[in-house]
């Protein structure tokens, strides 16, 4: 593979001239050797290339060697660790198939077959409870009594028993087939990050932000997907980008930044299915991150099924220029919308800024049901042992009014919901959050 890094121009040879491009290929495919070449320029013009080989160093791996000087590459290094630990899902993900093998980082067929069997009934226990984990989590998202998965090897399958009934594998649909598999794979990695292809595929509208987030859950740094699903992209991911062709045919990726209006947006989520399962009232939040927080702390109380999230959108959003939208969503739509939104609030006696004064009243004059935190924040909710429980003993609870950015240590928002997922139904007691959650 060769490697081609463009750098900033703070190198200076001298004052007008940068070392800009840096080219690595290996040589006769040896490891540890490579060729650089140097790229240098000025003002945007290029001066030359100069060629030379490079080794690792004996005295550290994450050193080079060249022209007879070590260059620290740790943090490139770095870099390339994370991503060796990625797992791509392809969109191909079928349990059952003639054979053996694996499809890019995945076993499939008689290699799952096998391995399911070696972690439900083998002798490490981390990989027992995480069969029974995915198990559990299977009967609850399908609404199952009761399920167990066993594997058949001779010849190779997978047996279901599905509320005391028992079922081959394909005779349960593809949904529950892919779900399986995909979570079995990930907990069993977990790796830094997983790439899957189109992760709505075979499961309904509702199942899909669901699936996400569990899968989510086995990573160490985060998901990456690609789909057709716009509303599933804004429902779910903190970054969203459009993939394109430029004029010259080749990819173009840029972030998506299209303003979103409310009643579209409910049809790019294919809200009338929704309530065709039993969503029977809309909760608009901040964002993206507050999404997947809110998700944790309705499933606590029973509601993560009759409640569907929508992101407004931060600070856009939150003004008084939406009435005309809020107002067509509750009279063409679904009547029954309430909204969660933080106080921002430094303390208990500070004012809330106008914009969110202006959303206040708009919702009032349109008829619904808001909710200002009490606190600064969502993240202002959260008890010690549930931060500790995601991330470590050194860090705490924030007080009511502190800043997430000024804790130390601190952690990042999109992490929220983790932490969210170790809470229980006494965290929430006696608070405003609780409170509201409890009415809707």
């Amino acid at each position: 593979m060769s490697i081609e890094m463009d750098i900033e121009p703070n190198e200076f040879i001298n004052e007008n001239v940068w070392l800009k491009l840096v080219f690595l290929r290996p040589v006769d495919d040896s490891y540890g050797q490579a060729q650089v070449q140097l790229v240098y320029q000025s003002s945007g013009i290029h001066l030359r290339s100069e060629s030379r080989e490079i080794r690792a160093s004996q005295k550290n791996p994450n050193f080079i060697v060249t022209a007879g000087e070590e260059v620290d590459f740790n943090p490139i290094m770095k870099i390339m660790h994370i991503l060796s630990d990625t797992l791509y899902i392809g969109p191909y993900r079928n349990v059952i198939n003639s054979g053996g093998t694996n499809y890019f980082d995945t076993p499939i067929g008689q290699s799952f077959i096998s391995s399911w069997h070696t972690w439900k009934n083998g002798a490490g226990l981390v990989t027992n409870r995480t069969v029974l984990k995915i198990t559990r989590f299977l009967k609850e998202v399908f609404g199952f009594d009761s399920l167990e998965i066993n594997a058949v090897l001779e010849p190779p399958s997978l047996k279901v028993f599905v509320n005391d009934e028992p079922y081959e594998l394909n005779e349960l649909g593809s949904g529950l087939s892919q779900l399986l598999f995909v979570l079995t794979i990930a907990a069993m990695q977990r790796p830094s990050f997983i790439m899957i292809d189109e992760p709505e595929l075979h499961l309904h509208p509702s199942l899909q932000t669901r699936f996400l987030e569990n899968l989510s859950s086995y990573t160490k740094r985060g998901l990456v997907f690609s789909t057709h699903s716009i509303g599933l992209a804004r429902t779910y991911a903190d970054f969203v980008y459009s993939v394109s062709r430029n004029e010259r045919n080749k990819p173009h990726i840029k972030k998506f930044e299209a303003q979103p209006d409310l009643s579209l947006f409910l049809g790019e989520m294919s809200y009338s299915s929704h309530i065709d399962v039993g969503f029977d009232q809309i909760l608009l939040v901040e964002g993206p991150t507050e999404l997947k927080t809110m998700r944790q702390l309705l499933r606590l109380h029973g509601k993560d099924h009759k409640v569907m999230l929508l992101p407004l959108g931060g600070g856009d959003f939150i003004n008084g220029e939406r009435e005309h939208e809020l107002s067509e969503i509750k009279t063409r739509i679904l009547p029954n919308i309430s909204a969660l939104i933080d106080s921002e609030k430094d303390s208990d006696t500070s004012p809330l800024e106008n914009n969110r004064q202006e959303f206040k009243a708009v919702c009032q004059r349109v008829g619904i049901k808001l909710h200002v935190l009490e606190r600064r924040a969502l993240e202002n909710y959260f008890p010690d042992h549930a931060i500790q429980a995601e991330k470590g003993d050194s860090y705490r609870a924030l007080t009511p009014f502190e800043k997430l950015k000024t804790a130390s240590p601190s952690w990042g928002k999109w992490e929220n919901w983790k932490i969210a997922s170790h809470m229980s139904l006494h965290d929430l007691e006696g608070n405003d959050l609780g409170r509201f959650l409890e009415s809707l």
